[in-house]
């Protein structure tokens, strides 16, 4: 009840209460909480407690143990499955047994199911006790398809025998004569859905739309992290965050990780980045194994970047095989495009709305104002994209006026994309939601002709090992990622394969790679895991307030709406996956400490970053 209202009175009134922050203490201790026990071959389970597992089954799914012990007291085991959409229920309630014991699970074909062991008490018994299950076997779980090579001693899938040939391959490719240059062009912070070539309905990008027209266009990309450093650190190193180990504002990249720029360099080829973002360079240890890394100052124009980078091509030796990486601005914030495409994409616009301080007011204001201002900044950044592609195109002019195109690797893709108050942000490296992760990757390979769409899941892992694929090199095994050319040639091969298996109910087993994506900035942490079609985005830690989201892509790629209630056996599953990249994690590389000069923190707060 609450006192105090009108005149005196007392208000009766139901109230509510709200806790900032909730904690539940678990009321067992760790020795009386369920944990394997090696030397056993068991699973213990004291009584009253449960474990659950998640498991991509197969086929006929078996459940196969030795036996089960009572270790003091009196009770059962009770074995439970779920599938995914369906309610939980017991499959079956073994005693004590001395012999071995095998359980068909429900379901048929590629299902996601979760079992639960519950040690079932039969009367009070001391916590210690409990039982055994041991040498717990689950048979006909399959493997993700195309997430890394199968080892030799595991055989694929006896569902989708078809697949085998889709994992990236252990064989080194035939070696091109010649070598091709290799062109990586970086636009910050450029969302897929501004380009007409992923459906973009602007006219913004008429180079680049014309460029993805021969060249191999990947439908599903996504970026490992929403801001810069760590993403174009897994562009250079082929590994993802948490492995390389930049994270956060004050990593730099460890001198014990092998660039891409190293790998070519050793291959005998020329290297150089041009590049406006603070983030990259010598301080930031991303300036590995280039000849040459200009660190230009963010004001420098994308044209301007283009010169620069063909001026240093011009100057190298005849024949010499090139890597070039450049980097540009535009759409960064703040937004300040060309007159001439300001007043064709944001006429009317104030003038100094896209300037820092405008993109702060537009922040601080609400309502209508907001609305107003985000419009605003929305139509200037659609003229800094436009001004992104017009430089775009004039470099690959250039490259075709020299004769180095056609033979050339040309790959465009961004860092992140850019949210305009779709969840309350602004920016980028808020959150792991579609509008900062789903990004352009358009690859043209040396002497294409005609266009590719791989439907398949890309990520930035995958453009190094598609550059060292193309320069002749065979592929690093440490580098999760995969040789999108070599991809793209093994789905059309198999293309009536993975039809007949679409037919006969397995899931679109092409969508079964995995990305992950880290967020670590300004206390902000969390992993995203896509796939199968589907995201979850997990806080890192579970803390109060911070709950687990799951979607479903395919029916809602703009992620709007959450079914992590609706769906726990996915969701435990995309969790599962999360735990487990984050303890293979454990053995990456450790950052080191990031200088950062005046002039790189001036640098870093005109774009917003501190």
């Amino acid at each position: 009840r609450a006192a105090g209202g009108a005149g005196g009175r007392r208000d009766r009134r139901r109230l509510a209460i709200a806790w900032h922050d909730l904690r539940l203490r678990p009321l067992a201790t760790p020795a009386q909480a369920p944990r394997t026990q090696p030397a056993a071959r068991a699973l213990f389970l004291p009584w009253g407690t449960e474990v659950a597992y998640t498991f991509d089954l197969a086929g006929d799914a078996r459940l196969v143990f030795e036996r089960v012990e009572v270790a003091g007291g009196r009770g059962w085991l009770s074995v439970a499955a779920q599938e995914e959409g369906g309610a939980e229920s017991e499959v079956a309630r073994p005693g004590a047994t001395a012999r071995r014991r095998t359980l068909s699970l429900p379901g048929k074909g590629r299902r996601l199911a979760r079992l639960v062991f519950r040690a079932v008490p039969g009367g009070s018994a001391p916590a210690a006790d409990g039982l055994r299950l041991i040498a717990p076997e689950l048979r006909s779980v399959a493997a993700p398809a195309l997430a890394k090579p199968t080892p030799p001693d595991q055989p694929a899938s006896p569902s989708l025998p078809a697949l085998a040939a889709l994992r990236p391959s252990s064989s080194p490719p035939s070696s091109p004569s010649p070598r091709p240059d290799l062109v990586v062009y970086l636009i910050d912070a450029l969302r897929a859905d501004r380009l007409g070539a992923y459906g973009g309905r602007g006219g913004l990008t008429p180079r680049i739309d014309a460029f993805a027209t021969a060249a191999l266009l990947c439908e599903r990309a996504v970026a490992q992290a929403p801001w810069t450093r760590p993403a174009v650190a897994t562009v250079f190193t082929g590994l993802g965050p948490l492995h390389h180990g930049v994270t956060t504002l004050a990593d730099r990249l460890p001198a014990a990780a092998v660039t891409l720029a190293e790998r070519l360099r050793a291959a005998g080829y020329r290297t150089a980045a041009f590049s406006t973002n603070a983030h990259l360079g010598e301080a930031t240890g991303l300036a590995q194994g280039f000849d040459l890394f200009a660190e230009l100052p963010h004001q420098t124009g994308a044209e301007e970047v283009g010169r620069r980078a063909l001026a240093w091509l011009d100057a190298q030796p005849p024949g010499a095989p090139v890597f070039v990486y450049l980097h540009i601005l535009e759409p960064h914030a703040p937004y300040t495009p060309p007159a001439n495409l300001r007043a064709r994409f944001a006429p009317g616009v104030r003038p100094r709305a896209g300037t820092r301080a405008g993109v702060e007011a537009a922040y601080a204001a609400r309502g209508a104002e907001r609305a107003r201002r985000v419009a605003d900044l929305e139509r200037l950044y659609d003229a800094e994209v436009a001004a992104a592609d017009r430089a775009f195109g004039a470099l690959l002019d250039a490259l075709a006026a020299r004769r180095r195109l056609d033979g050339a690797l040309v790959a465009l893709l961004t860092d992140h994309g850019e949210a305009f108050d779709e969840r309350g942000a602004l920016g980028h490296a808020h959150d792991l939601h579609a509008e900062t992760l789903r990004i352009p990757l358009i690859v043209k390979l040396p002497r294409q002709r005609e266009g590719k769409r791989l439907t398949v899941l890309a990520q930035q892992l995958d453009v190094a090992p598609t550059l060292l694929a193309a320069a002749g090199l065979g592929p690093a095994p440490e580098l999760p990622g995969a040789d999108l050319a070599r991809l793209a040639d093994h789905l059309a091969r198999l293309a009536d394969d993975l039809a007949r298996l679409a037919a006969a109910g397995d899931a679109a087993p092409w969508r079964e790679r995995l990305a992950f994506s880290h967020l670590s900035y300004e206390g902000r942490r969390s992993i995203a895991v896509t796939a199968g079609g589907w995201k979850l985005i997990q806080p890192l830690p579970a803390a109060a307030g911070r709950r687990p989201r799951l979607y479903d892509l395919e029916a809602d790629p703009g992620e709007r709406r959450d079914l992590a209630d609706a769906n726990p056996v996915r969701r435990a599953w995309l969790a599962a996956l999360a735990r487990g990249e984050l303890l293979a994690a454990r053995g990456g590389l450790r950052p080191e400490r990031a200088a950062m000069d005046e002039e790189a923190r001036r640098a870093l707060a005109a774009l917003g970053y501190l």
